[in-house]
């Protein structure tokens, strides 16, 4: 630690200067205050970043390497890669997933590796070298991931006679997972259904029998690309409608939503909005949505930047990590004694 964390706090004075009428409060929460973790951090994280599941520290890529940062700034390098990372999640809140790959013109080389960061050790769970041309669909042995299950859990697939099977990996911190509790979303013909990991049962997701036994908003609600839908009666919230969609999508061929997710805890979306002009992204930049009265937030805003390229939910939904350029920012927040809800 060189220094101390730059806290910026920010007033309502700031909204009313920067000319938006945009509420300090939304999905019910009210910004506490901002934390420039990049100023104590030892470089830049690439995106995407992802939280531990207790939200208490961020995984990234720097030059090469995995690190991971707390949110007081703290960085910890966890292992070089000597393969590039296509996908990673955390396992439990001292193990990561990492899908790694290499190719060249006759083979491609994949593996599934399972980073420990209380004991700084690693395990390859599953790898796998296949040769080119590759057969036509879906080739056995392949695996790809992770991803997360409706419940948050970390998995990825395996494909196996000519269909892709989750796999829940196990972890030394966590319990064990049972694959009859956790589920995936699945369109088919007949509409939107859960599939259990086990491929034994399957929910039609607007029953009222499933959703009656939703707690989360998270699983209350369902984000596919500009399509917000609740599921409890089908409704559907289109982002492309919306004021300031209207306002980035003039001039540009088209704008689509991205990075989409809802807050576990309360009413509220936060999902990246982009725009092109056929030639090259014009426009860019994350917002957060109250989905109970349609206000919308500009995060770069919040952070006092012209955009931002990545913003993050915490598990809990409370605080928001923001990467801009170099920046690595954390957004404080506290529930609003005046809930939206």
């Amino acid at each position: 630690m060189k220094h101390n964390a730059v806290v910026l706090v920010f007033s309502l004075a700031f909204w009313i200067i920067m000319g938006h009428n945009a509420p300090l409060r939304a999905g019910g929460y009210e910004i506490v205050d901002i934390v420039d973790l990049s100023k104590i951090s030892n470089g830049p994280l690439s995106c995407p970043l992802k939280w531990s599941p207790d939200g208490s520290k961020l995984a990234g890529l720097r030059e090469g390497s995995f690190v991971v940062v707390d949110t007081m700034g703290n960085d910890k390098t966890i292992c070089e890669l000597t393969m590039p990372a296509r996908r990673w999640e955390w396992l439990s809140d001292y193990e990561i997933l990492v899908f790694q790959e290499t190719s060249n013109r006759d083979s491609i080389y994949i593996k599934m590796t399972r980073y420990d960061i209380k004991e700084g050790t690693h395990e390859d769970i599953q790898e796998r070298l296949l040769r080119k041309p590759f057969p036509f669909g879906l080739v056995d042995g392949y695996f790809e991931g992770p991803h997360l299950s409706i419940q948050g859990n970390a998995y990825y697939f395996l494909y196996q006679d000519g269909i892709k099977v989750p796999v829940l990996p196990e972890s030394k911190y966590n319990k064990k997972r049972h694959y009859e509790d956790n589920y995936l979303y699945r369109v088919h013909a007949d509409g939107l259904f859960l599939i259990r990991f086990d491929l034994k049962d399957s929910l039609y997701a607007f029953s009222k029998s499933y959703v009656d036994t939703i707690s989360s908003y998270k699983m209350a609600y369902r984000f596919n690309r500009s399509q917000i839908t609740r599921l409890s009666d089908s409704a559907v919230i289109t982002i492309d409608t919306l004021p300031f969609f209207l306002e980035m999508k003039e001039g540009t061929v088209g704008c689509g939503a991205l990075y989409q997710a809802i807050n576990p805890s309360l009413p509220e979306a936060l999902f990246e909005l982009s725009c092109d002009s056929g030639m090259y992204v014009v426009s860019q930049n994350f917002f957060l949505l109250d989905l109970s009265n349609m206000k919308s937030i500009k995060v770069s805003d919040l952070i006092d930047r012209k955009q931002c390229d990545h913003a993050l939910y915490d598990p809990f939904g409370k605080n928001i990590a923001v990467r801009s350029g170099n920046d690595l920012f954390l957004i404080k927040r506290k529930k609003s004694p005046v809930s939206s809800e």
